[in-house]
């Protein structure tokens, strides 16, 4: 029988959840956390056909309490399994050389030993989420710091809310910088701005380190900026999901 594992990263704004089968993911899906409630069961378009009693562990990794607290209530309720937490009942194995280490959230852990073993040196991890993360591994194998900035989404949002005519506008890919009209400026800003500041971050922490690093993207806004980020050698969507299963793999 193959072993099947499901991987279940649970983060500010959605969940990514994937199927392993023998080291392999087969299915992938990302539900908003806004699904989750009490009172509303989850989609079931991608559960529904999941046969819950071939696979052996569901290993959860979490940066969202609350959510975290419904999920696990959901699915021992609905399938009588409890999920492996990591950082909780699994703790990953990496040298955390940074002050704090407690504070630091278990996805961008999880994606510098992930980063690391998939590119087997020291790596800048970018994740574009709700935040956009840069995480760096050393050659060494050691997590040695990063870089949180502003998400797209939340940049948008706090130009809505903090003035009083700007619109909220959704991020998308422009070809131009130069807006001819407020929704199409408030665009350009965003967009360009997030490509610039990913661009200066990281030749600043390049030149600050001692090693050349590989540099790869993850999250949901990946393939929204990958082609103009300079100096990207890989891209890799279920990169968290693929530090789940590392860690998971150590224990068993």
């Amino acid at each position: 029988m193959t072993i099947k594992i499901l991987a279940v990263d649970i983060g500010n704004t959605n969940i990514s959840i994937g199927l392993f089968d023998n080291g392999t993911i087969v299915n992938h899906s990302r539900i908003a956390v806004s699904h989750l409630n009490q009172k509303e069961d989850l989609p079931e378009t991608w559960w529904k056909d999941l046969d819950f009693t071939r696979i052996k562990d569901v290993v959860t990794a979490s940066v969202n309490p609350e959510a975290e607290s419904l999920f696990s209530n959901w699915l021992k309720n609905k399938y009588n399994k409890k999920p492996i937490a990591i950082g909780i009942d699994v703790q990953p194995h990496i040298t955390m050389k940074v002050d704090n280490y407690e504070t630091v959230g278990i996805d961008r852990i999880l994606n510098v030993i992930a980063g690391y073993q998939l590119m087997g040196r020291g790596t800048i991890v970018i994740d574009l989420g709700t935040a956009i993360t840069f995480d760096i591994v050393s050659d060494s194998g050691d997590f040695i710091g990063g870089v949180i900035s502003p998400g797209t989404n939340m940049c948008s949002k706090a130009l809505n809310e903090q003035t009083s005519k700007l619109p909220y506008v959704p991020i998308k890919r422009v070809e131009k910088a130069l807006g001819k009209d407020t929704h199409s400026a408030i665009l350009s800003g965003i967009y360009w701005g997030t490509i610039g500041s990913i661009n200066k971050i990281v030749e600043v922490l390049s030149n600050e380190i001692n090693f050349k690093p590989a540099v790869i993207a993850t999250g949901g806004g990946a393939v929204l900026f990958a082609e103009h980020i300079k100096g990207l050698e890989k891209t890799f969507p279920l990169l968290t999901l693929e530090g789940i299963k590392i860690v998971y793999d150590k224990i068993n």
